[in-house]
Order: C-alpha cells, then sequence, then structure tokens
C-alpha cells in the first residue's frame, strides 16, 4: 500500500504509475537505448487511459494554432467551469481571433469566460455593456483596463507585442480584480 504520511494513496492514476517504477528503475540503470525506449512505450500504453483526454487537447490547440497563425496559452482549466472550448475565427487571415471559452455546463450555461487574441491594438472583446465601474491595472508589463460594477470585474482588455487581448466574465456577480489579474497574468 503507497501512503504519503498516515494517508493512503488509493487513486488509480498513482497506483497505475507507482506499479511502474520497478521497469522505470530498470530502464534507467541499464546503458540501453532500447531498454529506456521499451519502458517510456510501457508506460505510455499502460498510463493511456489517464493522458488521452491532455493528448487530445494539445492536438486541437496545435490545430488551432496553425489555422490562426499564431499560438495563444490560457490557463487549461478554471475553478467551476467543467468544460473549455478553443475556436479560430477568420483562420488563416489577417483579422484571425484565437478564442478560448470556459463552460460551466453546455452551450446553455449562465456562467462563461470568453479569452481572446488577436493581432492589433484595438477592442476586440465585442462586449459593448457600459459599465459603472472602470480601472487600468499594470498585470506584469502590460496596462490592463478593467471594467465591472459594484466592485466585481466583468471585462479586462490590453494590447501587448503586437497582439490585443479581451477576457469577458459573463457571470451576474463577476470576480475580484485580483482574481481577474490573474487570469490575465496567465494569458499569452
Amino acid at each position: 500500500e503507497i501512503k504519503y504520511g498516515d494517508e493512503p494513496l488509493s487513486d488509480e492514476r498513482i497506483q497505475t504509475v507507482f506499479g511502474l517504477i520497478s521497469e522505470i528503475d530498470g530502464a534507467l540503470l541499464s546503458g540501453s537505448g532500447k531498454e529506456r525506449l521499451n519502458a517510456a512505450n510501457m508506460v505510455l500504453v499502460r498510463c493511456w487511459d489517464y493522458i488521452e483526454g491532455f493528448c487530445e487537447a494539445c492536438r486541437r490547440r496545435q490545430e488551432a494554432a496553425a489555422a490562426a497563425g499564431f499560438d495563444m496559452t490560457a490557463p487549461e482549466t478554471r475553478d467551476g467551469y467543467a468544460e473549455r472550448v478553443i475556436q479560430v475565427f477568420n483562420a488563416n487571415t489577417e483579422d484571425a481571433m484565437f478564442e478560448v471559452i470556459y463552460r460551466d455546463g453546455g452551450e446553455e450555461s449562465q456562467n462563461i469566460i470568453h479569452i481572446r487574441k488577436a493581432p492589433g491594438a484595438e477592442d476586440i472583446s465585442g462586449d459593448y455593456n457600459q459599465y459603472a465601474e472602470s480601472s487600468t491595472e499594470t498585470v506584469g508589463e502590460a496596462e490592463v483596463t478593467m471594467k465591472g460594477a459594484g466592485g466585481k470585474v466583468h471585462l479586462a482588455t490590453w494590447a501587448k507585442d503586437g497582439y490585443t487581448y479581451s477576457i469577458g466574465v459573463y457571470t451576474e456577480a463577476g470576480i475580484s480584480s485580483d482574481s481577474m489579474a490573474e487570469l490575465v497574468a496567465g494569458v499569452r
């Protein structure tokens, strides 16, 4: 039984990896490249159920980046949001726009976050609401305009290194400026 302190680590993924340790150790101690490749293949085969989704997400991101002509980095997950969708508008044109959408569940979701990136410096948010509050904050090296109401932020826009960005948080509550700054810092 594998434990961390007194806590048993019974998760199936952990058990699978720990079950491979003797094969990995043997391959690392061996001078044979063939044994090392066999061990790496064994890890992939035995762990495939756990990494297949990640590999598929990497493939979709690579295809989207090729279609847009540039790449975008955004958080892989967001607490409270079950679904992450990547899409590209106006693929293979100078007006290409990369977008990552987080939904708390399904097409009819009421809680959505849109993160966008495109070449240029203009506002690409598509959000034409008139917000009661607006401020500019420095996040990393970017000057970010944050808009919202009641002390909560719903929209952030900025431009950096020839690209324009926006994050729209479409929930009734919005998020704190610190949470928005954390999101902004994770987007490139």
